[in-house]
């Protein structure tokens, strides 16, 4: 029986997509356009068959998804080769599993305890690690200048671009919008400044000191109460007011959905599939309540018109281009914030 010509010429076509486009730069911004791509144009390419074409909708599936599965086995055999045997990573050590994805690791974690399943890594493989197709985790001390120091050729990974098109200065991956964004938050954390603000975190501190004498010798679930401190002083220099968790003995309702959003961070997901999910509609409800929250408190603290005060966020106002909008000064709180709950960046 003869071979349907499409069948060949679509493998060959998905081989010659990814060296041609998939292998070059970065593609992790492009997820969701790519699923809807793939979801999308076989079911259109299905429902013209059997409006148009008249046949069966068995059989023009079958007509529609041979061809893509074709175009797709040809576009993941050539990039499981290339990850296996042509990749500039071939020649460190790591499982078979994360050379071929990056999800081999997320699998792998389902207690949430990278930090653990990297330290066994290390042990079995050494001090250079493959944890993915494109990634590496390194511990070697000397890596640190080379990867950190001055003159670094190394750039930031694509884990700092998760909630594109939002950035702060931690999130940024290009060195100009760095710099600007640092000079904006010079300022804030001057010696001067830093002098300003001691008056303030001193009630905060006697809260916390009180807080801990009133159990009088018992147990004390000190991590809690630090936390608890932390964020009412990052509210009080933020946004002038404190989150008042001291006072509560409680988490503030934005601060608990800033720990649940830190959750699934956890996994340690690949940044496409990251972006896949929050574009999912209702996934990220509570990243957008704590968003709009910061936004609201930064305009109503903007709104007021009083003696200036050492707070960090009036450095930020006063020091931003007018050309930062209120939602992306909010972004940089929010990582200001968020930091207490960071993740380390994976080298």
């Amino acid at each position: 029986m003869a071979v349907n010509p499409v069948i060949p010429a679509m493998f060959l076509s998905g081989v010659i997509s990814h060296l041609a486009y998939f292998k070059q730069g970065e593609h992790h911004l492009h997820g969701t356009l790519y699923v809807q791509f793939s979801i999308g144009l076989p079911a259109i390419a299905i429902i013209i068959t059997v409006v148009y074409g008249g046949e069966p909708v068995s059989e023009a599936f079958v007509r529609v998804i041979l061809p893509f599965g074709c175009f797709l086995s040809g576009l993941y055999g050539s990039l499981i080769l290339y990850r296996i045997f042509f990749s500039p990573l071939k020649t460190f050590p790591g499982p078979l599993g994360a050379r071929l994805s990056n999800l081999w690791f997320s699998a792998h974690l389902s207690k949430r305890d990278a930090h653990k399943r990297i330290l066994a890594l290390h042990q079995e493989y050494g001090d250079f690690c493959r944890i993915g197709s494109s990634d590496l985790s390194i511990t070697h001390p000397k890596a640190v200048h080379d990867i950190y120091g001055f003159g670094s050729k190394c750039t930031k990974g694509d884990w700092y671009d998760l909630n594109l098109p939002l950035m702060s200065m931690h999130t940024s991956r290009q060195q100009a919008t760095h710099d600007q964004r640092r000079r904006i938050w010079s300022p804030a954390f001057s010696d001067k400044a830093l002098r300003g603000y001691e008056d303030r975190i001193k009630q905060y501190q006697d809260q916390l000191v009180n807080r801990i004498a009133s159990f009088d010798g018992l147990s004390v679930n000190i991590t809690k109460w630090f936390n608890l401190f932390s964020f009412d002083v990052l509210g009080d220099l933020a946004f002038g007011s404190s989150f008042d968790m001291l006072r509560n003995s409680q988490d503030h309702w934005a601060i608990k959905l800033l720990k649940e959003g830190m959750i699934p961070l956890g996994w340690t997901l690949p940044t496409w599939l990251f972006r896949v999910l929050i574009a999912i509609p209702g996934a990220t409800r509570g990243w957008w309540r704590f968003n709009n929250f910061c936004c609201q408190t930064l305009d109503d603290r903007m709104n007021v018109v009083r003696r200036f005060v050492p707070l960090i966020g009036l450095w930020l106002i006063f020091n931003a281009n007018r050309e930062i909008q209120a939602h992306q000064i909010s972004y940089l709180l929010y990582l200001f914030l968020g930091k207490t709950k960071g993740s380390p960046d994976q080298t």
